[in-house]
């Protein structure tokens, strides 16, 4: 049986687990439903850290699929402080890439504004984080999910803004991360320790 074959039925049934979950979702966590495309993007795609973190721990999942993908050395912070801990590349505010005027370095972290987010308190410039994977892609947990999705689009869902570009600090952090494969028949599933 092929990998991708594999990634598909292990969506499938993450589908039909996910149908009990959503009744849930609606209840506590008020996640739209438009999410679960991009949670199957990103269970299929063997490129996409599957990292189990806690619910809305968009920060950690965003700095650990940075280290597992090569683009370690950000210096660790939940998302609302992350661009104080590292070096920002850009900040303002773009609706989308078109009005950002150029695309973000593939391995950077994108600062998110939601003004509709549970974390949306008085003086956060951030709201939520994702990593940046290039060709208009970002990766991310978004509540208890992890997503593959195009950025424009997510931003337009979510009534979100880009607000700051991250990228790694000229002076390393040295991150004490250990990761290892769940499955040796399936690249993309981690256990992790910090």
């Amino acid at each position: 049986m092929g990998e991708k074959r594999l990634l598909r039925i292990c969506a499938v049934i993450f589908l039909a687990a996910t149908m009990t979950f959503h009744q849930i979702n609606q209840k506590y966590f008020h996640i739209p439903y438009s999410v679960i495309p991009d949670t199957v993007e990103a269970l299929i795609d063997p490129s996409v850290p599957k990292i189990f973190l806690p619910p809305f721990y968009c920060a950690g999942y965003a700095l650990t699929a940075a280290e597992i993908r090569g683009w370690g050395g950000y210096y660790f912070a939940d998302a609302w402080h992350l661009a104080s801990q590292n070096q920002v590349l850009w900040q303002g505010t773009a609706k989308n890439l078109k009005e950002l005027n150029f695309e973000p370095p593939e391995g950077s972290i994108i600062g998110i504004y939601n003004p509709n987010s549970r974390y949306n308190q008085e003086g956060r410039l951030l709201t939520h984080v994702a990593f940046y994977i290039g060709k208009g892609y970002i990766i991310h947990q978004y509540g208890p999910f992890i997503l593959k999705s195009r950025i424009d689009k997510f931003l337009k869902e979510t009534q979100g803004e880009i607000r700051v570009i991250i990228v790694p600090p000229q002076q390393k952090a040295k991150n004490k991360i250990t990761y290892k494969p769940i499955f040796p028949f399936l690249r993309g599933f981690y256990f992790v320790d910090y």
